[in-house]
């Protein structure tokens, strides 16, 4: 699985995605409720820097019949992820395993889908 990339500057709902066979995977930056204050305070206290805190979180899609089906069970969250400090390879690295996590799930569900049919 190949997923784009991040790039440098990361802002919230922005995505990278992958297709592999049926299914796509993303995975987006998303605000991180459960993010705690002290973190948040000491990331936005750098100057010069548009740095945050966010959650990564995977969703995958299924092709069928030419619909795309989201499958939210296998939806993957990592929380506290800093953002734009100062570059965003850890992100695309997190991202990655987020997205095999993911497409493992919904791979292991639609065989399940596939055999009670």
């Amino acid at each position: 699985m190949q997923l784009t990339t991040f790039g440098n500057d990361v802002m919230l709902g922005d995505s990278v995605q992958a297709t592999v066979g049926a299914f796509t995977v993303k995975v987006s930056a998303r605000v991180d409720f459960e993010a705690p204050t002290d973190e948040m305070l000491r990331v936005m206290a750098i100057p010069d820097r548009f740095s945050f805190i966010a959650q990564l979180e995977a969703e995958v899609w299924i092709a069928v019949n030419g619909y795309q089906i989201r499958v939210p069970e296998a939806r993957v969250i990592r929380h506290g992820m800093i953002v734009n400090d100062p570059s965003n390879q850890h992100l695309d690295e997190a991202a990655t395993v987020l997205a095999q996590s993911a497409l493992s799930k919904a791979m292991h569900m639609a065989g399940s889908f596939a055999e009670a049919a």
